[in-house]
């Protein structure tokens, strides 16, 4: 099992202080998880990449997560039982153009979900290589490519050009519950029109409520 944290210098306080003990008091090994931190700000597309180039080579696959998510009790448990293929751990309905739909499903049902998502690592490798020699070149992408962000994006776009047969599956309950808005709101779009984005089937409300408290006694 692999887990990978995707970060920014901002929000290492919370990953180390927080995010990664929650991981390891459900008996994930701090060897297991690898804090793929954009220490230059070169912004999460391009932090995106590299980290696509850094496990594309590794067997199996890697659990993603984004620096400002809570996990549920279950973490552990679940992405452990539902280690193989392409899994969405998060959905929020604020980002949702198609009927909501769970279980294992076909590509263009697959969710919106970068704040934790299971990308095996050959697929990973098979995006980076369409971004580079595809994607780079393509006047319609130039604007998102300069921007440096979209990361979330740019994946889904590949999935649903190159690897329509592909079965996701779309998980419930939740892994993990999106708390950006309790440490200083998001760092990519900070002029997104609704700024609290939620999971939909996140189980653990009340781990989000004790959250809010330790931030406040911190």
């Amino acid at each position: 099992m692999r887990y990978m944290i995707h970060a920014a210098p901002p929000r290492m306080w919370y990953v180390e202080e927080f995010l990664i003990p929650s991981m390891t008091e459900q008996g994930i090994p701090e060897d297991d998880i690898t804090v793929w931190n954009d220490a230059e700000m070169n912004g999460n597309l391009k932090a995106f990449l590299g980290s696509m180039e850094f496990c594309a080579g590794q067997p199996g696959g890697t659990w993603h997560l984004q620096d400002d998510v809570i996990i549920s009790r279950r973490f552990a448990e679940l992405t452990q039982a539902n280690n193989e293929g392409l899994v969405c751990g998060f959905h929020c309905t604020n980002f949702s153009w198609h009927p909501v739909t769970r279980g294992r499903v076909p590509a263009n049902f697959m969710w919106f979900s970068f704040p934790c998502i299971r990308i095996p690592n050959d697929l990973g490798g098979r995006f980076l290589h369409w971004f580079n020699n595809v994607a780079m070149y393509r006047p319609a992408f130039e604007k998102q490519i300069q921007e440096g962000k979209g990361d979330d994006w740019f994946f889904l776009k590949y999935v649903l050009e190159e690897e329509r047969d592909l079965r996701v599956l779309n998980l419930q309950p939740n892994l993990v519950d999106h708390v950006d808005y309790l440490i200083g709101g998001t760092l990519v779009n900070p002029d997104r029109s609704i700024q609290i984005n939620r999971a939909a089937y996140f189980e653990d409300a009340d781990l989000v409520d004790e959250l809010e408290e330790k931030l406040k006694n911190r």
